[in-house]
């Protein structure tokens, strides 16, 4: 991993851009809301992977008409990624789970109809990689969201 100061906005925009002929083939509304922040010292693959991972759950757990938001905004100093989707939401019991590698939450999901059980592992690996954080909070019935917190980078003095 070679981590560079890196801005966040054009990464996001350009993933947007490549990400939403996927949405719009399973009609879930895909939106971006950007904020001006601070580049952070990063990966530009690896955070791309992990967005890639954050976005491709939410649109598979988001029924047509739905909405998936991405958003990029600063919060107490930090540089916040957030995905948001409007899916079935999470069992509270499965939460603090989510994050384990090979961890589904929904007994029916296999390896064939629901991947290895990895990628929010990896995301979680990713972010703590870039000295972050990632959390997950949910409401059955009415969605998810995902929120990755990075240091913002500083210039060594």
């Amino acid at each position: 991993m070679k981590l560079v100061p890196l801005a966040l906005e054009p990464l996001v925009q350009d993933l947007v851009k490549e990400i939403t002929v996927l949405a719009e083939d399973r009609k879930v509304q895909l939106t971006l809301e950007t904020h001006p922040v601070p580049p952070v010292l990063g990966d530009a693959g690896r955070l791309t992977q992990l967005l890639i991972n954050l976005l491709d759950n939410a649109l598979a757990h988001t029924p047509a008409e739905g909405a998936v938001t991405l958003r990029l905004r600063p919060e107490n100093g930090q540089v916040v990624m957030e995905v948001e989707d409007t899916g079935p939401g999470i069992a509270p019991e499965h939460l603090p789970h989510l994050f384990e590698r090979f961890y589904r939450g929904d007994p029916a999901r296999d390896r064939e109809s629901g991947g290895a059980g990895l990628g929010l592992a990896i995301v979680k690996e990713i972010a703590e990689a870039h000295g972050g954080t990632v959390r997950a909070s949910s409401t059955l019935g009415k969605g998810s969201v995902f929120t990755v917190t990075l240091p913002p980078y500083s210039q060594p003095v």
